[in-house]
């Protein structure tokens, strides 16, 4: 009897508790990652996290936030060995904080040891998982940005590039490449993990040489060890290349001379657009030929010519030098009424940063900062209630402007010319299928795109502009 039993038990008995804390185990865990409750933090999520080794590494990882069903399991064996590389290291995984290939990582890293950061577009824990439809799987702290839906997804990204000092990128779709065109306005590396579907594994071929390499340094590897290796090599040297400085003039002497209002803050496109139907353009002559930029020109002319709705065109630009400062200046010149967006806070940094005045009736100073991914983030002042986004050549920056302007319902269009914008039919945005609010339409007629464009955003006018709030 005694053999049979231990302290009343019978055998049965023991193999049910047994079972019943397996269970519990299994639900605690979850494929050995303790499901605990992250810090929720509105600031530098890295200061909170335990003390580390000297010169720790942050890895953010981006990549596509579609279900884990959908990753090739040879993929997802390579993620896993990459987060698991990396917590072995000492360093810190970083992510959107969303669900997919980033999270395999993290969760793989934590199997480890290792500590885990997530960079989330809500506000709140609760506004994470009930609104984004976010984890909190796997995640140490989870910095609540409040960036919001739409170009907020993408606007977020600037803490991910901020708080990384490596940006790995597998997979994905537009938020990756939106990931990947803000990491290229920073000195940072850039690791490229290839034959991993969607933005990464054509990136190299099919987006790359369309837009240029941008500031910082990219490798490129198929296995993730060869690829940390590459990447931490890279960081090394990055590191003993000095940063730019900018250089100096007062507010008076920016505007005052040109006769220019200049206010800072974002643009009142609201009040704008009850006299005005609001166009922007983007773009860069990287790759045009005479022909192409005589094709801007008869853009702009068209443009002038058009009065939609009762409404005189108002044209908006980045105050990028280049090709959107020569479109301003024709523009104007032909009556059209113009307004720049300057990344920059302070007349110090407008003219630090080299950006244009001339030919602008109006200057909006975004404070995003004139210096790298602020340049990038401040496009999205200019896209906000825009009736059309036109775009024409382009580079990097070009390219990122027109993924801001995917997540907002407004039209975009896309004068197929050498340069970027005429692959992005065919190559850059074909390396990935999600759908986003905007109208995309393509046109190597200038005259027929803005009269199609026009026609679009008549009818978008009168349609319901409500937010996307589908994540990446």
């Amino acid at each position: 009897m005694g053999d049979a039993t231990c302290h009343g038990w019978t055998p049965i008995m023991m193999t049910q508790r047994i079972a019943y804390a397996l269970v519990v185990l299994s639900i605690l865990c979850g494929s050995g990652v303790a499901k605990a409750r992250p810090r929720a933090v509105h600031g530098d999520p890295l200061a909170v996290l335990p003390k580390g080794k000297a010169g720790r590494l942050v890895f953010g990882v981006m990549g596509s936030a579609a279900p884990e069903a959908t990753i090739p399991p040879e993929v997802r064996g390579r993620l896993v060995r990459l987060g698991a590389a990396i917590a072995r290291r000492g360093d810190v995984v970083l992510t959107g904080a969303c669900p997919g290939m980033p999270l395999v990582t993290a969760r793989a890293a934590k199997r480890e040891g290792g500590l885990t950061v997530g960079i989330s577009p809500a506000g709140s824990l609760r506004d994470h998982t009930q609104r984004f439809k976010s984890p909190t799987e796997a995640m140490d702290v989870i910095k609540m940005t409040g960036a919001g839906g739409g170009m907020g997804l993408i606007a977020r990204e600037r803490d991910n590039i901020a708080y990384s000092d490596i940006l790995v990128y597998a997979g994905g779709r537009s938020g990756t490449l939106g990931e990947l065109l803000f990491a290229m306005q920073e000195r940072k590396v850039i690791a490229i993990l290839e034959e991993s579907t969607g933005v990464s594994e054509k990136a190299r071929k099919e987006i790359l040489p369309y837009i240029g390499r941008g500031k910082g340094l990219i490798v490129t590897d198929r296995d993730p060890d060869r690829l940390i290796a590459k990447a931490v090599k890279a960081s090394a040297r990055l590191a003993g290349k000095p940063q730019p400085v900018a250089r100096g003039g007062s507010l008076a002497q920016l505007a005052r001379p040109l006769g220019i209002p200049t206010q800072r803050g974002g643009l009142d496109a609201e009040a704008l657009r009850r006299t005005h139907n609001l166009y922007t353009f983007f773009g860069d002559a990287k790759r045009m030929s005479a022909q192409d930029r005589g094709k801007v020109d008869r853009l702009v002319a068209e443009l002038a010519r058009t009065r939609q709705d009762g409404r005189d065109p108002l044209l908006v630009v980045p105050t990028r030098p280049g090709l959107g400062a020569k479109v301003a200046r024709a523009a104007h010149a032909r009556g059209v009424r113009t307004f720049g967006i300057s990344p920059a806070g302070s007349a110090e940094e407008h003219r630090g940063a080299g950006q244009f005045l001339r030919g602008l009736d109006g200057l909006q100073l975004s404070g995003e900062g004139a210096q790298g991914i602020g340049k990038l983030a401040a496009y999205q002042h200019a896209i906000k209630k825009s009736d059309v986004v036109f775009v024409a050549g382009g580079d990097h920056e070009t390219l990122g402007g027109t993924i801001f302007a995917l997540y907002e319902p407004t039209v975009v269009a896309v004068l197929e010319t050498g340069g970027m914008s005429g692959k992005l039919r065919e190559h850059i945005l074909a390396t990935f299928d999600k759908a986003h609010p905007a109208k995309v339409i393509y046109d190597r007629d200038p005259v027929r795109l803005v009269q199609r464009a026009t026609a679009e955003a008549s009818a978008l006018r009168r349609a319901d502009r409500t937010e996307y709030l589908r994540g990446e």
